[in-house]
């Protein structure tokens, strides 16, 4: 089952100086520039059913492929709560020392934690059935996906970069799978 993951196009806020998680925010100029090389991507990869973030950073470019897609909202990036729309360099360093101490049970003041993104991220891989899926998501969801592909701890996947409108495979029951072990309290010591 084959698992193809989209980070949405630069936003119109730079997400290295701030914090947009779900802030529904439009994209740069130029930022759909890439959708031919993309529409030459998913014609490699074959058919599949191509599910999306309701996020305008996503669908904007979901309309542009031209193909049909879903909107879900499980796909949306993790919520920040009262850090959104701040400066990174805003929230003092001792904000993110519980996070660091348990970044599964940690939430941001109004925001969810990474064991309920996974909890929603689950239920969704859950609920799809195509063998082959592609999702247009964000950095939040891509990173957790990756950390189970990889085997990696969930902390060790905050160096990973992943360019806007880049592409990384997977395969849909690793994922499902992997999640399963999160939500069973498995995966925890790996944090």
């Amino acid at each position: 089952m084959k698992l193809l993951l989209i980070r949405h196009p630069r936003p119109s806020l730079d997400g290295k100086q701030y914090c947009y998680g779900q802030l529904n925010l439009g994209l740069a100029h130029h930022a759909l520039d890439c959708v031919p090389s993309l529409q030459q991507d998913l014609a490699d990869f074959g058919p599949a059913e191509l599910f999306c973030s309701p996020l305008q950073r996503c669908t904007l470019l979901a309309e542009a492929l031209g193909l049909p897609w879903r909107s879900d909202y499980r796909l949306m990036e993790r919520h920040f709560g009262h850090w959104e729309g701040r400066a990174w360099r805003s929230l003092a360093a001792e904000q993110f020392d519980p996070w660091l101490a348990n970044p599964w049970g940690f939430a941001p003041p109004g925001g969810e934690s990474s064991l309920t993104l996974a909890q929603r991220l689950f239920d969704f891989l859950s609920d799809i059935k195509p063998n082959r899926a592609i999702l247009i998501t964000h950095a939040g969801i891509i990173r957790m996906l990756q950390s189970w592909f990889h085997n990696l701890k969930l902390a060790d996947t905050s160096a990973l970069e992943f360019g806007h409108a880049s592409l990384i495979t997977g395969d849909l029951m690793q994922a499902r799978l992997a999640l399963e072990e999160v939500i069973n309290g498995h995966w925890f010591d790996r944090a």
